[in-house]
C-alpha cells in the first residue's frame, strides 16, 4: 500500500468464488501482472463514461481482510473494461467505498523504501495501432505517441507477446533500496539513468524497476 496507488498480491483460496480470471492467467502464462486497476470516484459515472468502450455495468464486492485485531471487510465496486479497450491487458476501474480499512498509515512504510507507482510496459502487437485504442477509451489527449498517461502514471507500449510485462517503483534512495535486495539475496542490475532492474524470474513473473 503507498500514499496513492497500491500493488495487490492475489491467489485463489476458493476456485468457486469470483476469480477475476487469475485462474486463466496462471494457467496461460504462469506468474505476473494480472492487471491495471485505475481508480475511479463514483460507479455510476464511470460506467456512463467509458459505456462507449464497452465497460460492464458496476459489480459490488466484499472481501475479508484478516487483521491482528480481528477481520473487517472493505467493500469496493469494479467497473470491467473488454480486451479491445486497453489492448494487452486486463483493465477495471476501482472504487473503493471502505478506503479507511485499506490506507492504514503503518502499511506505508516499508523497509525498501517503495513510495509508490510510476509507470507499466505493455507488450502489445502493434503499438502504434494500439495506443490509438487506448486513446478512443480515455481520449486522445491522454495519448503520445505510445505512452498513455492515466494520472499519475504512464503506460508505455512495446512490440511483443508478453502483455502487462513490466513495472517502475518509486523508491526514496537506491542504495537504501540495493542494501535490501542484497539482504534478500535478490539478483538485480544497475542500469544508468534508469534505477535498479530485477529480472523477471527473480520478480515473480514481472520485470521490476526501482527508481529513485
Amino acid at each position: 500500500m503507498f500514499e496513492h496507488d497500491y500493488i495487490e498480491l492475489l491467489g485463489i483460496v476458493d476456485p468457486e468464488q469470483f476469480t477475476n480470471n487469475l485462474d486463466q492467467r496462471l494457467a496461460e502464462r504462469g506468474e505476473g501482472l494480472l492487471g491495471m486497476a485505475l481508480a475511479g470516484r463514483d460507479p455510476a459515472a464511470t460506467h456512463a463514461a467509458l459505456e462507449h468502450a464497452g465497460a460492464e455495468p458496476p459489480r459490488d464486492l466484499k472481501r475479508v481482510l484478516e487483521l491482528p485485531g480481528g477481520d473487517v471487510t472493505p467493500e469496493f465496486n469494479l467497473v470491467h473494461l473488454p480486451a479491445t479497450a486497453a489492448p494487452g491487458m486486463s483493465t477495471f476501474v476501482c472504487h473503493h467505498l471502505t478506503p479507511e480499512l485499506m490506507r492504514r498509515p503503518e502499511w506505508l512504510r516499508r523497509s525498501n523504501g517503495a513510495t509508490g507507482l510510476v509507470s507499466a510496459v505493455v507488450e502489445v502487437a502493434d503499438p502504434g495501432a494500439d495506443a490509438w485504442a487506448y486513446g478512443t477509451t480515455f481520449g486522445v489527449e491522454a495519448v503520445d505517441g505510445t505512452t498513455i498517461r492515466l494520472g499519475r502514471h504512464e503506460v508505455h507500449l512495446r512490440a511483443g507477446a508478453r502483455g502487462l510485462a513490466a513495472l517502475t517503483v518509486a523508491v526514496a534512495d537506491l542504495s537504501e533500496a540495493a542494501e535490501r535486495l542484497d539482504a534478500e539475496q535478490v539478483p538485480y542490475e544497475e542500469v544508468l539513468d534508469v534505477g535498479l532492474r530485477v529480472a523477471a524470474e527473480d520478480a515473480t513473473g514481472v520485470d521490476l524497476v526501482l527508481q529513485a
